[in-house]
């Protein structure tokens, strides 16, 4: 019964059933209380919410995660500590 019924659902939404889970519920319960820390400058509710929905659906759509662009990493410079310097 669960084949006929996991398996197609699955396959459209592209979420194994672990997403409903305790610990999947725990996980994203986390996940969405960060987003919405992450939003809290913005003033406005319906924004605020749209932004976190946003974030969410970047974080779990394989689609989307493949078109972000790379961050580069940047080039650390070198700061000389007084040791380092020669007199």
């Amino acid at each position: 019964m669960l084949e006929d019924h996991v398996v197609p659902w699955m396959l459209e939404w592209g979420l194994g059933m672990g997403f409903h889970g305790e610990q999947g519920g725990e996980s994203i319960h986390a996940q969405f209380n960060e987003m919405t820390a992450n939003s809290r400058g913005i003033v406005c509710p319906l924004k605020r919410t749209l932004s976190v929905l946003q974030d969410h659906l970047t974080l779990v759509s394989p689609t989307i995660q493949a078109k972000r662009p790379k961050i580069a990493k940047r080039k650390s410079k070198k700061i000389p500590l007084e040791h380092d310097t020669v007199h």
